[in-house]
């Protein structure tokens, strides 16, 4: 299936939303290739564990699986640290406790870095042993 066809496949109510977050993340990597603001939201995010409650899990897996597929159609490529900073933001305006983690890992000497979003300590719509894989750091 072709990314229009996927993208008119989807309910209408989800086609608004997967507009804004496709240029929320357009934004979110513009902002953070020219903002030092970006680096201290990020610093003050992993710090802050927001406890949300079982709150709207439904919800909140249906954004971040919109959020992913806008990003995987995007003009540009993005990161897992724009995406999850984007969800971070759009999650979190709208009062819902998401956790930013950025994690880090050696493996056959490569290093590697993945960002991702957690709720009561759950990843979403992500591997569940992601947290086991990285080394989350500000824990």
């Amino acid at each position: 299936m072709n990314k229009i066809t996927e993208f008119l496949a989807l309910p209408s109510e989800d086609k608004w939303l997967f507009v804004r977050l496709w240029l929320r993340l357009l934004w979110v990597r513009i902002e953070i290739a020219i903002s030092e603001r970006y680096r201290r939201e990020i610093s003050h995010a992993i710090r802050d564990n927001g406890a949300a409650g079982a709150r709207h899990l439904a919800d909140v897996e249906r954004i971040i699986r919109l959020l992913k597929q806008a990003a995987a159609h995007h003009l540009v490529p993005m990161s897992c640290l724009v995406i999850a900073l984007t969800g971070f933001r759009f999650l979190r305006a709208r009062g819902i406790g998401i956790d930013l983690k950025l994690g880090v890992r050696l493996e056959q000497g490569k290093f590697g870095a993945h960002a991702w979003l957690e709720l009561d300590g759950r990843p979403v719509y992500e591997r569940p042993e992601v947290s086991r894989d990285f080394a989350v750091m500000g824990s």
